[in-house]
Parts: structure tokens; sequence; C-alpha cells
């Protein structure tokens, strides 16, 4: 069974064990009820384009019982306390950005977020697009020990825009140059592992794993605070990122060094109290 639906809400149940195939709509967000389950597909432009409702697989994320086909479709949908909870890995095509000013959770339940075409400055460069997941308005924190690993040699993990704030509490972030990259807003680092994968030079290839843009973090509009996490190759007590001995870390936090597992001698800085 096909379903043409013209308005904003519809409820099918199925019967004698027939299924909801596909459907196509005339307006944006529109919500499928099938047997129960709520599910959304977002950037359908005409009765043209057709996704299947039923088919979990295409299913990524869910917002308060709703679910999307797309991460972006439910950072939209957000309110104030949401949980965005991603239900399965994802593949990006476009950089990802939270740009309500709500505040939000983003449990990422140990899926992984990569990229395996090229997101930096797609699909220009006004659109200020540089990293898997940008916040570019509101507030969001980031749990669920899932992954954040950037295409190599393409764009960063995260970074904040425009006074937003980010806090993350577990997590893996691999990125390119910069793990985090704080331009202007404020990111509150807790907890989580951070590596880069393309260095920024051969002088000084890992000291801006976690970085603020120099200007704004000198006139007070970017700012960085590590209270926890696991950094390769890089200390975020005494780094170069806002110049020589740069740190990171509030008073009564120090870094512990350890060999990086599976190598011979590269280090890897864990934050901890005092």
């Amino acid at each position: 069974m096909n379903l043409n639906i013209a308005s904003s809400l519809v409820t099918v149940n199925e019967e004698s064990g027939s299924s909801v195939g596909a459907y196509s709509k005339s307006e944006e967000n529109v919500t499928v009820t099938v047997n129960g389950t709520t599910k959304e597909v977002d950037n359908v432009k005409s009765e043209d384009d057709i996704k299947n409702v039923v088919n979990n697989s295409e299913v990524v994320a869910e917002v308060n019982g709703i679910k999307f086909t797309s991460l972006q479709a439910a950072l939209n949908k957000a309110v104030n306390g949401s949980k965005i909870t991603v239900l399965e890995d994802i593949d990006l095509k476009l950089t990802v950005s939270l740009n309500n000013n709500v505040n939000v959770t983003l449990d990422l339940n140990g899926k992984t977020i990569t990229n395996t075409i090229d997101l930096w400055d797609i699909p220009d460069t006004d659109s200020n697009n540089w990293s898997l997941i940008s916040i570019k308005n509101g507030n969001l924190l980031i749990t669920g020990n899932g992954s954040l690993k950037a295409k190599a040699n393409d764009c960063y993990a995260v970074d904040i825009q425009n006074g937003a704030t980010c806090t993350i509490e577990n997590g893996t972030f691999v990125g390119n140059i910069h793990a985090v990259y704080v331009f202007k807003g404020i990111c509150n680092v807790k907890g989580g592992h951070y590596s880069i994968q393309q260095t920024f030079s051969a002088s000084y290839p890992y000291e801006y794993v976690l970085n603020c843009y120099d200007a704004n973090r000198k006139n007070g509009t970017a700012e960085m605070t590590v209270t926890g996490g696991t950094f390769e190759k890089f200390n975020p007590t005494d780094c170069k990122a806002e110049g020589d001995h740069t740190n990171f870390c509030p008073e009564g936090y120090k870094a512990v060094s350890s060999i990086i597992p599976s190598t011979k001698d590269d280090l890897q800085y864990t934050v901890v109290k005092e």
C-alpha cells in the first residue's frame, strides 16, 4: 500500500499482513504513525519523492518517541529539554547543525557518526560548515559514548559558533588539525577521547587538538574548559593552542601522561582532579 499524504498527521493501521511500503507528501515534516510507531521523513520536496516509512534501516534518530530519517531533521524538531537519540551509525553528506536556540541533549548511544565524502565548506563558504556537528545556536550536551570520526584531511569533529555552548561528557572524537574548535562560544570538555589525523605542521603537529579562534579567546567570546578526557599527543594543560603554555584546565585539575596503547612511546594525557 502506498500513501499520498496531504495533511500534517496521519495514522495508519496495518491489517491482514499488509504493510505501508512508501508514501509521498505535499508539505514538509509530515508525521506518519504506523501501528503505534511514529516516524517522520523530512526533506521530501514533492510528491515524486518517495520514502519508505516502515523500513527501520532508514530511521537514524529519535526525539521524544518520534523517529527521523536524518539527524538534521531530529535537531530541527528538538525543543528545550529534548533528548535526541542516535539509533544507527550515520554517514553524513552535510554538516549537522544545531541552529535553534534550545537546550538539548545528543545521546550518541554508542553509534558512530562519520563522513566518507568531504563536508568542509559544503555547500559554500558562507555556510560555515567545518565539522561533523556544528553548534551554531543554543546549548548541546553530547553524551552516550559514541564516536564522531571525521574523514581524514577534511573536517573537525565538533565546532561551536555564534555564542553557542557545547558540553561533552564522553565519546570518541577524531578530527583534522582540531578535534574540537570554538570560533565563538563555550565548550566544556568533561570527558571523552580526542585525536587528530591531519596534523597542523611539521613543527607543531599535535598542538591544536583543542583550539579556539585566537582573537575571540582574547576578547573573551571563545572559551574552552577541560575538566576530563584523554588526548592523544596533546596536553591540554601545556600546549600552544592560544600561545605558549596554554592551559585549558581550571585550578584543581592536572594532566597525567601514559603511553598510547599499541604504540611504543607515544603519549596521551588524561585530565583528572588533583
